[in-house]
C-alpha cells in the first residue's frame, strides 16, 4: 500500500501543499476553519508528516517519547524519571506532552511526535486518544508501550496494574474492619482511571450489601477537593480517595470539623506519595510501582528484540500494594 503524502492530505482538504506544510509547523498561522480540514484529512489519509533531512540526521532513532494526561500529576512525575534515566544511559532524550485529558489534543501529538521518527513511545493512559492517532501508531513499526493501566487489546504492549482491583481491595480491607458506610471522594468530572477505581469501590460495597457515597467536586486542586468533599461526607465512617493529594485536603476539612481520623472517620488515599507518610495521622493508601512501570516501559522502547518480546507478552500487570498506617 503506497504512504499517502502531503500532496494527498492538500487534495483532500482541499488547500495547497504548502498551506499543510504550514498548518504541521506553525498551527497558529493558519485559519481555525482550514486548520480544522487540514487536520481531518490528515487523519482520513492517515499521513505522518516527514522531518527535514537534517532534524533525521540529528534525532533519528536518539528520541524516545512520552504522553501523559497531565504534567501536574505527580504519579507520572517518577514513571517519566525513570523514562529520561533510562534514555540518558542510551544517549537519547525524551519528548514529552499532555493531552489535558482531550482525545482530539491526543490525535494531534501523536502525528507530531511520529514526525521526529522517535525510536518508541510511551502511553500513560488507555484513553489519551482518538482512532486516528491509534492508527497511525498501528501503522508507525515502532516499540509501543500503553502504561499504567491494563489495556485488553494493546497496540504494543501494556505494562500497568488493575486501578478497579487495588479499590476493591482497599474497600474490602474497610468492611472487614467494620466500617459500613463508606464514601468515595474525587475530582468532577469523574474521567479514565478515576472511573475504575470507583468501579473497584462500588463493587466491593454492592457484594457485601452496603450503599455507596460518592463525592464528586469540582476544584481546582486536589487538595481543595478533599477538603471541600469533608463537609459532604455525612455520617459516613469511612473515606476512600481517589489520589493522596485529595485524602490530604479531607484530612484537613475533618480536622476544621473536630471529627477525629480513624476514630470517627477512616480516611485511605491512593498512590502512596510522600506526603502520605509525614501527615499526621499518617495516611494509610494503595501504593502502585510507577518506578517500576517506566523503567520496564524504557526497557522495551530499548529492546533490539521488541518485536518478539511484545508477542510474548502483551499485557503485563505489575499488581499494586495497600501500605498500612494510621488514618485508617
Amino acid at each position: 500500500m503506497q504512504r499517502p503524502t502531503l500532496r494527498d492530505v492538500a487534495r483532500l482538504a482541499g488547500v495547497g501543499a504548502i498551506t499543510v506544510s504550514r498548518a504541521i509547523r506553525q498551527p497558529g498561522t493558519v485559519a481555525p476553519d482550514t486548520l480544522a480540514r487540514i487536520e481531518a484529512a490528515i487523519a482520513a489519509t492517515g499521513y505522518i508528516p516527514n522531518q527535514s533531512a537534517a532534524d533525521l540526521a540529528r534525532g533519528a532513532g536518539r528520541t524516545i517519547a512520552a504522553i501523559v494526561p497531565t504534567l501536574e500529576a505527580p504519579y507520572f512525575a517518577a514513571g517519566l524519571a525513570a523514562l529520561v534515566e533510562r534514555a540518558d544511559v542510551a544517549g537519547a532524550s525524551l519528548s514529552i506532552g499532555q493531552t489535558l485529558y482531550d482525545p482530539a489534543r491526543g490525535d494531534r501529538l501523536v502525528v507530531a511526535m511520529l514526525a521526529a521518527r522517535p525510536r518508541g513511545l510511551v502511553l500513560f493512559g488507555g484513553d489519551l486518544m482518538g482512532a486516528s492517532g491509534r492508527s497511525a501508531l498501528e501503522r508507525a513499526d515502532i516499540p509501543v508501550v500503553e502504561a499504567w493501566e491494563l489495556v485488553p487489546a494493546p497496540i504494543g504492549i501494556c505494562i500497568g496494574f488493575s486501578h478497579a482491583a487495588a479499590c476493591q481491595a482497599m474497600t474490602e480491607r474497610l468492611i472487614a474492619a467494620g466500617r459500613q458506610r463508606i464514601a468515595f471522594a474525587v475530582r468532577a468530572p469523574v474521567l479514565g482511571r478515576a472511573a475504575q477505581r470507583i468501579q473497584g469501590w462500588r463493587a466491593a460495597l454492592t457484594h457485601a450489601g452496603l450503599p455507596d457515597r460518592l463525592v464528586a467536586i469540582a476544584e481546582p486542586s486536589a487538595y481543595a477537593v478533599g477538603s471541600a468533599a469533608a463537609l459532604q461526607l455525612g455520617d459516613a465512617d469511612a473515606v476512600l480517595c481517589s489520589a493522596d493529594t485529595v485524602a490530604v485536603g479531607v484530612l484537613g476539612g475533618l480536622a476544621r470539623l473536630g471529627r477525629r481520623v480513624p476514630e470517627d472517620v477512616a480516611v485511605v488515599g491512593f498512590g502512596d506519595l510522600d506526603v502520605a507518610a509525614v501527615v499526621c495521622p499518617r495516611l494509610t493508601t494503595i501504593a502502585v510501582p510507577t518506578q517500576a512501570i517506566g523503567a520496564a516501559a524504557a526497557d522495551h522502547l530499548f529492546d533490539p528484540d521488541w518485536r518478539d518480546a511484545a508477542a510474548a507478552a502483551r499485557v503485563r500487570d505489575f499488581g499494586f500494594q495497600i501500605i498500612e498506617r494510621e488514618s485508617g
